[in-house]
């Protein structure tokens, strides 16, 4: 099973909506560095820029902090289906 990090999912965020590090750390009103730390998983957003992470890239704040929400997602999908095909 596939379990990403908060680090992980902003990298992915970000390039999926083909931003720079530089562009993202403007909207939040970080320094890029920030970006760059929070991607390397050194260092974590915090609460206000959680909301904010959310809010830009249309997400859940359960989404980016639940290392394994992607995992149960994609599990409930998969047993829905399976029970879709019995019936």
């Amino acid at each position: 099973d596939f379990i990403m990090k908060l680090s992980d999912k902003i990298v992915r965020l970000r390039k999926s909506n083909g931003m720079s590090q530089e562009e993202l750390a403007d909207k939040l009103g970080v320094s890029r560095q920030a970006i760059s730390r929070w991607e390397m998983g050194t260092a974590m957003p915090d609460a206000t820029n959680i909301l904010q992470l959310s809010r830009l890239f249309q997400v859940t704040t359960d989404y980016l902090l639940n290392d394994e929400y992607q995992m149960t997602c994609r599990k409930l999908r998969k047993s829905k289906r399976t029970a879709s095909t019995r019936s």
